[in-house]
Protein backbone atom coordinates (compact mmCIF):
# COMPACT_ATOMS: atom_id res chain seq x y z
CA UNK A 1 0.00 0.00 0.00
CA UNK A 2 2.91 2.24 0.98
CA UNK A 3 4.36 1.87 -2.43
CA UNK A 4 1.21 2.72 -4.29
CA UNK A 5 0.64 5.83 -2.59
CA UNK A 6 4.20 6.90 -2.96
CA UNK A 7 3.67 6.21 -6.76
CA UNK A 8 0.41 8.39 -7.08
CA UNK A 9 1.90 11.44 -4.87
CA UNK A 10 4.93 10.86 -7.00
CA UNK A 11 3.41 10.51 -10.87
CA UNK A 12 3.44 13.85 -12.71
CA UNK A 13 7.28 13.27 -11.79
CA UNK A 14 7.03 9.34 -12.97
CA UNK A 15 5.17 10.27 -16.37
CA UNK A 16 7.28 13.21 -16.92
CA UNK A 17 10.14 10.81 -17.14
CA UNK A 18 8.40 8.00 -18.47
CA UNK A 19 7.28 9.97 -21.56
CA UNK A 20 10.99 10.62 -22.03
CA UNK A 21 12.36 7.19 -21.42
CA UNK A 22 9.74 6.55 -24.34
CA UNK A 23 10.96 9.34 -26.67
CA UNK A 24 14.65 9.47 -26.48
CA UNK A 25 14.68 5.15 -26.18
CA UNK A 26 12.25 5.38 -29.64
CA UNK A 27 14.43 8.31 -31.39
CA UNK A 28 17.61 6.10 -30.49
CA UNK A 29 16.50 3.17 -32.14
CA UNK A 30 14.82 4.27 -35.27
CA UNK A 31 18.47 6.49 -35.54
CA UNK A 32 20.66 3.54 -34.97
CA UNK A 33 18.48 1.78 -37.78
CA UNK A 34 18.96 4.18 -40.46
CA UNK A 35 22.75 4.43 -39.27
CA UNK A 36 23.13 0.33 -39.31
CA UNK A 37 22.21 0.69 -42.95
CA UNK A 38 25.39 1.83 -44.60
CA UNK A 39 27.72 0.78 -41.81
CA UNK A 40 26.64 -3.05 -42.91
CA UNK A 41 26.83 -2.57 -46.45
CA UNK A 42 30.30 -0.95 -45.73
CA UNK A 43 31.39 -4.02 -43.87
CA UNK A 44 30.08 -6.46 -46.65
CA UNK A 45 32.00 -4.35 -49.15
CA UNK A 46 34.79 -5.99 -51.12
CA UNK A 47 36.82 -3.02 -51.00
CA UNK A 48 38.76 -3.31 -47.42
CA UNK A 49 38.87 0.47 -47.24
CA UNK A 50 35.13 0.04 -46.71
CA UNK A 51 35.07 -2.96 -45.00
CA UNK A 52 37.88 -2.84 -42.16
CA UNK A 53 36.81 0.63 -40.81
CA UNK A 54 33.20 -0.31 -40.67
CA UNK A 55 33.89 -3.87 -38.93
CA UNK A 56 36.55 -1.73 -36.32
CA UNK A 57 33.47 0.44 -35.63
CA UNK A 58 31.35 -1.94 -34.91
CA UNK A 59 33.61 -4.55 -32.94
CA UNK A 60 34.64 -1.73 -30.63
CA UNK A 61 31.01 -0.10 -30.12
CA UNK A 62 29.44 -4.02 -29.37
CA UNK A 63 32.72 -4.20 -26.87
CA UNK A 64 32.17 -0.97 -25.01
CA UNK A 65 30.25 -0.68 -22.08
CA UNK A 66 27.31 1.36 -23.22
CA UNK A 67 28.31 4.35 -19.93
CA UNK A 68 31.84 4.10 -21.61
CA UNK A 69 30.03 5.62 -25.21
CA UNK A 70 27.62 7.56 -23.80
CA UNK A 71 30.79 9.66 -21.89
CA UNK A 72 32.63 9.55 -25.48
CA UNK A 73 29.78 11.10 -26.80
CA UNK A 74 28.86 13.69 -23.83
CA UNK A 75 31.98 14.49 -22.61
CA UNK A 76 33.80 13.83 -26.02
CA UNK A 77 31.78 16.06 -28.45
CA UNK A 78 32.56 19.45 -26.48
CA UNK A 79 36.27 19.27 -27.17
CA UNK A 80 35.56 18.98 -30.85
CA UNK A 81 33.40 22.38 -30.87
CA UNK A 82 30.22 20.31 -30.71
CA UNK A 83 28.03 20.99 -28.00
CA UNK A 84 24.90 19.25 -27.50
CA UNK A 85 22.28 19.01 -24.80
CA UNK A 86 21.99 16.12 -22.11
CA UNK A 87 18.98 14.75 -24.06
CA UNK A 88 20.60 14.66 -27.56
CA UNK A 89 24.24 13.58 -26.42
CA UNK A 90 21.50 10.47 -24.71
CA UNK A 91 19.87 10.06 -28.23
CA UNK A 92 23.66 10.22 -30.44
CA UNK A 93 24.98 7.32 -27.96
CA UNK A 94 21.92 5.32 -28.13
CA UNK A 95 21.72 5.65 -32.14
CA UNK A 96 25.79 4.52 -32.00
CA UNK A 97 25.58 1.68 -29.50
CA UNK A 98 22.34 0.15 -31.21
CA UNK A 99 24.12 0.42 -34.61
CA UNK A 100 26.49 -1.76 -34.07
CA UNK A 101 23.99 -4.38 -32.93
CA UNK A 102 21.66 -3.50 -35.75
CA UNK A 103 24.16 -3.74 -38.47
CA UNK A 104 25.07 -7.25 -37.23
CA UNK A 105 21.52 -8.40 -37.54
CA UNK A 106 21.32 -7.32 -41.01
CA UNK A 107 24.64 -8.93 -42.03
CA UNK A 108 23.32 -11.99 -40.69
CA UNK A 109 19.96 -11.79 -42.39
CA UNK A 110 21.55 -10.94 -45.79
CA UNK A 111 23.60 -13.68 -45.78
CA UNK A 112 21.19 -15.99 -44.37
CA UNK A 113 19.68 -16.09 -47.62
CA UNK A 114 21.00 -18.56 -50.44
CA UNK A 115 22.90 -16.45 -53.22
CA UNK A 116 21.61 -19.00 -56.11
CA UNK A 117 17.71 -17.21 -54.87
CA UNK A 118 19.48 -14.12 -55.97
CA UNK A 119 21.13 -15.34 -59.12
CA UNK A 120 17.97 -16.90 -60.11
CA UNK A 121 16.02 -13.78 -59.50
CA UNK A 122 18.43 -11.65 -61.59
CA UNK A 123 18.56 -14.42 -64.47
CA UNK A 124 15.09 -13.76 -64.99
CA UNK A 125 15.28 -10.13 -65.38
CA UNK A 126 14.56 -8.94 -62.18
CA UNK A 127 15.90 -4.93 -61.66
CA UNK A 128 17.84 -5.00 -57.93
CA UNK A 129 15.30 -3.71 -56.49
CA UNK A 130 12.70 -6.19 -57.86
CA UNK A 131 15.15 -8.32 -55.97
CA UNK A 132 15.52 -6.79 -52.82
CA UNK A 133 12.01 -6.41 -52.55
CA UNK A 134 10.78 -10.08 -53.81
CA UNK A 135 13.51 -12.10 -52.88
CA UNK A 136 16.34 -10.85 -50.25
CA UNK A 137 14.22 -8.36 -48.58
CA UNK A 138 11.04 -10.84 -47.03
CA UNK A 139 13.88 -13.57 -46.17
CA UNK A 140 15.88 -11.13 -44.29
CA UNK A 141 12.81 -9.57 -42.55
CA UNK A 142 11.89 -12.98 -41.42
CA UNK A 143 15.32 -13.62 -39.93
CA UNK A 144 16.17 -10.37 -38.88
CA UNK A 145 13.33 -9.18 -37.02
CA UNK A 146 13.34 -11.75 -34.07
CA UNK A 147 16.89 -10.73 -32.67
CA UNK A 148 16.21 -6.81 -33.62
CA UNK A 149 13.35 -6.91 -31.18
CA UNK A 150 15.74 -7.78 -28.51
CA UNK A 151 18.09 -5.55 -29.32
CA UNK A 152 15.53 -2.34 -29.33
CA UNK A 153 14.62 -3.73 -25.65
CA UNK A 154 18.12 -3.65 -24.63
CA UNK A 155 18.37 0.23 -26.27
CA UNK A 156 15.16 0.85 -24.33
CA UNK A 157 16.86 -0.51 -20.57
CA UNK A 158 20.00 0.81 -21.49
CA UNK A 159 18.37 4.46 -21.38
CA UNK A 160 18.06 4.25 -18.05
CA UNK A 161 21.76 5.15 -18.46
CA UNK A 162 21.07 8.33 -19.64
CA UNK A 163 20.52 9.19 -16.12
CA UNK A 164 24.46 9.80 -15.06
CA UNK A 165 24.51 12.85 -17.56
CA UNK A 166 20.94 14.33 -15.87
CA UNK A 167 18.62 13.27 -18.42
CA UNK A 168 15.33 13.57 -16.78
CA UNK A 169 14.03 10.03 -17.83
CA UNK A 170 12.33 7.54 -15.58
CA UNK A 171 15.36 6.86 -13.99
CA UNK A 172 16.82 9.93 -13.04
CA UNK A 173 13.42 10.94 -11.68
CA UNK A 174 13.04 8.09 -9.26
CA UNK A 175 16.83 9.10 -8.03
CA UNK A 176 14.90 11.95 -7.49
CA UNK A 177 11.90 10.74 -5.33
CA UNK A 178 14.55 8.32 -3.62
CA UNK A 179 16.09 11.08 -2.27
CA UNK A 180 13.39 13.20 -1.17
CA UNK A 181 11.73 9.73 0.51
CA UNK A 182 14.59 7.51 1.45
CA UNK A 183 12.19 4.83 0.51
CA UNK A 184 14.89 3.03 -1.91
CA UNK A 185 12.74 -0.61 -2.08
CA UNK A 186 9.47 1.41 -2.42
CA UNK A 187 10.42 3.57 -5.45
CA UNK A 188 12.60 1.28 -7.26
CA UNK A 189 10.02 -1.19 -7.06
CA UNK A 190 7.54 1.36 -9.20
CA UNK A 191 10.45 1.76 -11.74
CA UNK A 192 11.13 -1.78 -12.06
CA UNK A 193 7.45 -2.33 -13.17
CA UNK A 194 7.19 0.76 -15.28
CA UNK A 195 9.97 -0.28 -17.15
CA UNK A 196 8.77 -3.94 -17.15
CA UNK A 197 5.49 -2.50 -18.60
CA UNK A 198 7.27 -0.73 -21.44
CA UNK A 199 9.51 -3.49 -22.54
CA UNK A 200 6.31 -5.46 -22.38
CA UNK A 201 4.49 -2.97 -24.61
CA UNK A 202 7.52 -2.65 -26.78
CA UNK A 203 8.25 -6.07 -27.66
CA UNK A 204 4.13 -6.53 -28.02
CA UNK A 205 4.23 -4.48 -30.96
CA UNK A 206 7.77 -5.48 -32.56
CA UNK A 207 5.98 -8.97 -31.89
CA UNK A 208 2.73 -7.84 -34.08
CA UNK A 209 4.65 -5.92 -36.67
CA UNK A 210 6.70 -8.99 -37.53
CA UNK A 211 3.54 -10.97 -37.58
CA UNK A 212 2.27 -8.43 -40.16
CA UNK A 213 5.36 -8.70 -42.37
CA UNK A 214 4.83 -12.41 -42.33
CA UNK A 215 1.49 -12.19 -43.54
CA UNK A 216 2.30 -9.40 -46.12
CA UNK A 217 5.52 -11.66 -47.39
CA UNK A 218 3.16 -14.36 -47.71
CA UNK A 219 0.77 -12.04 -49.53
CA UNK A 220 3.53 -10.68 -51.67
CA UNK A 221 4.41 -14.38 -53.07
CA UNK A 222 1.16 -15.05 -53.95
CA UNK A 223 0.73 -11.80 -55.86
CA UNK A 224 3.72 -12.58 -58.10
CA UNK A 225 3.96 -14.57 -60.67
CA UNK A 226 7.74 -14.89 -60.73
CA UNK A 227 8.56 -15.28 -57.45
CA UNK A 228 5.54 -18.03 -56.84
CA UNK A 229 6.74 -19.86 -60.03
CA UNK A 230 10.37 -19.84 -60.40
CA UNK A 231 12.02 -18.53 -56.77
CA UNK A 232 10.69 -21.55 -54.44
CA UNK A 233 10.85 -19.36 -51.70
CA UNK A 234 9.71 -22.27 -49.00
CA UNK A 235 9.77 -19.90 -45.44
CA UNK A 236 7.56 -18.15 -47.02
CA UNK A 237 4.88 -20.67 -47.03
CA UNK A 238 4.77 -22.02 -42.90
Amino acid sequence: MATFDLALRYWPLLADGLLLTVWVSLAGIALALVAAIPLAACKHSRRRLRRLPAAGLIEALRNAPFIVVLFLVHFGLPRLGVRLAAWESGILALALYGSAYFAEVLLAAYRSVPIGQTEAARSLGLSQWAVLRLVVGPQMMGVGLPPARVIAIMLLKDSAILSVIAVPELTHATLRIQAETFDTLGTFIITAALYWLLATALGGLLGRFDLGASERRRNTLRGSAVARRYLALDGFRR
